[in-house]
């Protein structure tokens, strides 16, 4: 059975019952009548028809509470004869039990709907439907529980119908009549009690829920009442709030001493933008918060490896390195992965220059290191780019450790050294900068 129509069905039955019991009916009894929903009992033998029992049984159980004349509960019937109801009743104290039971016959699905009433002891209200298949079970049902109100009602019930037009973005919403909610995402309410209804249509939006519409409606029997409405794309608070967040992030991309500033900006975005199942069209600006806070995630990775500069490690990497693997989780993965290959190769020409500071100072084993590490990054990352330079150093050190003099050394390692020579003699100067681009400045590169 389609959910769509099990939900309108739910909705029309609960419209029927909210509006059947006018106060005055009641008098001004201080204690409500106790009514038990035994609901529909499946005795088809069939456990296709479990969901049809459930969702009458459910649309009984709400239609009471929202009469809000009845103090209501449900209630598992294992024997649905007179004594039995009768002692359910009295052990409870409940007024009325109201139960159904759905058979399937050859002549096709036999529904009933009986109501007993402890005052008396007895059934006094029952009611019989047949339906041919599972399509018509939902009709059947209905009929039963309109012919059972109008028994004990006594009054015509007339039905018109309202269609819901949405004119704006295609999003989810929660429609509720007089108060009462009755689906989601509905077209039409089927089976509008005649006379006159607010409708409200209403979403869970990023700060929270919000009405998007509201009609007061006349509904006359037979006739079609038209419901316009328009989904926002968005709203002109969560405009505002978006924008604010844009802003700070803006100001703060290029300044690492904001960036308590923007981490929260980008929480708070990735908060806000957590479902926009209600305006789908807002998935554009998700993905932007998405990549920007990969990209921000980048720039914070740099700004630790040009802190570090002068002391380069592995582990400069490893935030970066986590954005850089999950590259394909974010819009433009071409861009991230190209803003960490850049930060890895600045990695590995600190590498290179912290080599040819040590060869220059004649530790041959930090220099191993440094080279080993550029190798490394440069496997790992970079496409091997450079590994050749990198391979060769490392041979040529473990060839100097042997004891070469200090002419050869400079003769196979002196570009290198050089350039660790200039960079650390304006360590105090570059730190004071914004940034650092070193590789055409040192090597060259």
């Amino acid at each position: 059975m389609d959910g769509h129509d099990l939900k309108l069905r739910l909705a029309s039955l609960l419209l029927i019952a909210a509006t059947l019991f006018p106060a005055q009916a009641f008098g001004q009894a201080a204690a409500k009548p106790h009514v038990a929903i035994g609901g529909f009992s499946n005795q088809t033998g069939v456990s296709s028809y479990d969901a049809a029992c459930k969702a009458v049984s459910d649309t009984l159980l709400l239609a009471f509470e929202q009469l809000g004349r009845y103090t209501t509960q449900s209630l598992t019937l294992a024997d649905r004869s007179e004594d039995g109801l009768r002692a359910f009743a009295e052990k409870d104290d409940l007024d009325f039990v109201v139960y159904g039971t759905m058979t399937k016959k050859a002549a096709g699905i036999i529904c009933d709907l009986s109501v007993f009433d402890r005052a008396k002891g007895k059934v006094t209200l029952s009611r019989t439907g047949k339906a041919l298949g599972v399509l018509d079970i939902f009709d059947a049902t209905d009929d039963l529980v309109v012919a059972v109100m109008e028994s004990m009602t006594g009054a015509h019930i007339g039905f018109g119908s309202a269609t819901l037009t949405n004119k704006g973005e295609p999003g989810s919403y929660a429609v509720s009549v007089d108060g009462y909610p009755v689906g989601e995402n509905l077209q039409s309410l089927d089976k509008l009690l005649i006379g006159r209804h607010t409708v409200r249509i209403t979403q869970k939006r990023m700060l929270g829920e919000r009405e998007i519409a509201k009609a007061d409606i006349a509904v006359t029997e037979g006739g079609t009442v038209n419901v316009p409405f328009a989904v926002p794309l968005l709203m002109d608070d969560e405009k505002a709030k978006l924008d604010g967040l844009k802003s700070a992030i803006q100001a703060g991309w290029t300044e690492i001493g904001k960036a308590t500033e923007v981490d929260g900006a980008l929480v708070q975005l990735a908060t806000l933008f957590a479902d926009v199942s209600y305006s789908p069209r807002l998935s554009a600006q998700k993905d932007q918060a998405v990549q920007l806070g990969g990209e921000w995630a980048l720039r914070k990775c740099r700004a630790g490896i040009e802190g570090s500069a002068w002391n380069p490690s592995l582990a400069l990497l490893d935030a970066g390195g986590s954005v850089y693997q999950g590259a394909g989780n974010y819009p433009d993965p071409a861009k991230i992965r190209e803003s960490f290959e850049e930060d890895a190769q600045l990695v590995a020409l600190l590498f290179e220059l912290a080599g040819g500071k040590a060869l220059g100072d004649g530790d041959f084993a930090k220099a191993s290191t440094s080279f080993g590490n550029a190798l490394m990054l440069s496997t790992r990352y970079l496409n091997g780019a450079r590994m050749t330079d990198y391979a060769y150093a490392l041979t040529m050190i473990q060839e100097l450790q042997s004891g070469a003099s200090l002419s050869k050394v400079r003769a196979v390692f002196g570009p290198w050294i050089d350039a660790a020579k200039r960079f650390y003699a304006i360590e105090d100067q570059v730190r004071s900068g914004t940034s650092i681009s070193w590789r055409a400045t040192f090597l060259g590169r």
